[in-house]
């Protein structure tokens, strides 16, 4: 069994040799495999390490408490299997991806990008002014089920 800061380093080389495959074969499936397992794996081991959170109780469910050496065996199993899974697929995957190379567009997408692409950047000041009223209305204590708009809240999608 390993500890956290072995784990963590495994982690790290399969992010860093993962963005490197990205590069060269075009492929980031490796990369979201392994950036996913990091954030669920090492990063709440961490926190709780650093005193940000706690355990979650599933004891509730009738399952044992969650404690530091039960959380570490669980790291180690992930980080196994992240190795295997990670390692299986770049060796069954021998093939670079193509670069998508687009045809030749309209005449007619060609003379309205540009005003989509204005149109885009004239909207994201208005984004950001209607993210703080509704972020004002929700530190003023307003619910955001029933007081604010959720067209409002919507908007920036």
């Amino acid at each position: 069994m390993f500890g956290f800061p072995e784990l963590v380093l495994a982690q790290f080389v399969l992010l860093g040799y993962s963005f490197y495959w990205m590069l060269k074969r075009n492929d980031e499936i490796p990369l979201l495999i392994n950036s996913c397992l990091f954030y669920i794996g090492c990063y709440p081991y961490w926190a709780v390490q650093m005193g940000w959170r706690s355990w979650l109780n599933l004891s509730v469910y009738g399952l044992e408490r969650i404690t530091d050496e039960t959380a570490l065996a669980a790291l180690n199993c992930i980080v196994l299997g992240q190795v295997c899974l990670v390692l299986t697929y770049q060796w069954r995957q021998n093939q670079t991806i193509p670069i998508a190379v687009p045809s030749k567009a309209d005449p007619l997408v060609k003379k309205i990008m540009p005003w989509i692409m204005l149109l885009g950047a004239a909207c994201l000041p208005l984004v950001v002014f209607t993210r703080g009223i509704v972020s004002a209305q929700r530190r003023s204590g307003l619910s955001a089920a029933f007081q604010i708009s959720s067209y409002l809240s919507s908007f920036p999608l």
